[in-house]
Formats: C-alpha cells, structure tokens, sequence
C-alpha cells in the first residue's frame, strides 16, 4: 500500500504539477473511512484513493481545489458530518490537507505561424500546458500532438481569453497587428488572471499598438505590464532563437509569479 502511494503521489506531480493530499487523520463515532484514509485531488479533480465517498469526499475536494486556486499550503479540518457534510453519520472526522509541487506553467498562444511552430516544441519539453489559437486550419495541423497541447482552430480567438485559467501566460503571435489588438484587449479586461501578456513585434510597433489599446479603453499604466517586444533580447531574428529568448522571457516572469 505504501509503495502504491509513494508512486501515485509521483505520477500525479508529474501529471499535474500541483496537487493535494488529504488524510483522515483521525474519527469519534461513525466515519465512512478509516483512521489513514488517504485521497489526491488535481485541478481536474479526483486523481487516487478514497475518503469516503458521497458528500465526504465533495467536501474535500471543493477544499482542495480551493487550495489550488489560493496560496493555501496546509489545512486542518475539524467536521461534524452531520452538521457540516449533511450526512446521516453523527460522528466527527479530523482531515489534514497537504499540498504539493507547483502549478505546471500554461500558456495560451495566438497563432501557429512560423515562430510558434518553433516554440511549442520546446515548451512541451518543460512541462508546460499549452493552448494553441489559431483560424487557419492548416497551420494548427503542422504542430505536434501531444496529451499537453491543445490545438484550437477558431474564427474568434479573443474569445478564447474568457476561457482561459487563472495564471495563464498569454503570447499574440498573430498573422498581424489588426488580430493582435482584439484579443490583447480582452486580456487587459481581465489582467488580474494573466501574469504574463506579451505580443511579437518591433518597439515601433508596440507604440501603435499601446496607442490602438488606449483608444480602445485599456488604461495607459496598465499597458506598462505588456511585453513588447516580446522576449530577452539576445539572438537574431530566425523563428528558433526568437523561441529560445520567449521561453527565457517567461520563465523569468514565472518565478517571479509563483
């Protein structure tokens, strides 16, 4: 049994990133689990073991994805299942909750042009979720498939920001500026969820398209927080070294955030 959980404990961290365990530590009266009980919540829900099942194991799981959303390490539970839960049991449960690892970085990105093809392939390898927006079919066909890219074709991209986590590192890298600004400025309307919002470009062009933004109701302190040019400056202008400098960029920018 401890062999199991030791390894399931490892494949969830290598899955997810970030998770959450929750032990019954202790009972008075009638419980649904015993004394040890262990169960591991992800973002996506439920990933090993059992608590008890039914309104029990709601319970913790609605406080373990709390735990996820928050900066909330530990949590020590005192519930009566009967006026806490709802249940019929009339006993009391001590759960500690435990978190572990860190979020796994997401990034949504705008277009599957040529540096995007460049820079999906490496992100995959730094256990990165990523979302790939893009209208044009053909060009969100040419990228990989794998279980950490989701590959989105959509005439509407900024609606796909509403959709999108809190944490999210959004990069434009669109067919141009008149497609970058529609969806940078759904960005800027929930800044709050997004640490990091850059768009590729020259210098010059993030002065027109700060402008553009400002005339559009985006606030000019707020456009202090936007990456353009977008990247470490180093490297030359071929899609691979672009690629190299963006993931710097972020990385930088995701320890500074987490």
């Amino acid at each position: 049994m401890k062999e199991e959980f030791t390894k399931k404990i490892q494949e969830a961290l290598s899955e997810y990133g970030e998770i959450v365990l929750a032990t019954m530590v202790s009972h008075r009266g009638s419980a649904p689990q015993v004394n040890g009980a262990k169960v591991i919540f992800s973002k996506k829900g439920l990933f090993w073991g059992s608590i008890g099942g039914g309104k029990i194991e709601f319970a913790v799981e609605k406080k373990s994805l709390e735990m996820l959303e928050r900066k909330e390490d530990n949590f020590f539970a005192t519930w009566n299942l009967q006026k806490d839960i709802g249940m019929t049991c009339g006993g009391e449960v001590n759960i500690f909750f435990e978190k572990f690892g860190k979020p796994n970085l997401r990034v949504a990105i705008f277009g599957a042009g040529h540096v995007s093809q460049a820079l999906i392939p490496l992100l995959l390898k730094i256990d990165c979720d990523i979302k790939c927006i893009d209208p044009r079919e053909s060009w969100i066909n040419k990228l990989p498939t794998h279980n950490r890219l989701e590959k989105i074709c959509i005439e509407s991209s900024a609606d796909i920001i509403r959709e999108l986590e809190a944490g999210t590192f959004i990069i434009s890298m669109t067919q141009g500026h008149k497609f970058d600004v529609p969806i940078l400025k759904e960005a800027f309307k929930n800044k709050d969820n997004f640490p990091y919002i850059g768009v590729i470009g020259s210098k010059q062009k993030a002065q027109v398209i700060k402008s553009d933004l400002m005339k559009e109701g985006v606030l000019e302190h707020d456009l202090e927080r936007l990456f353009c040019p977008i990247g470490l400056d180093f490297g030359s202008n071929i899609p691979e070294e672009i690629a190299f400098s963006i993931i710097g960029q972020i990385l930088v920018e995701r320890d500074l955030s987490f």
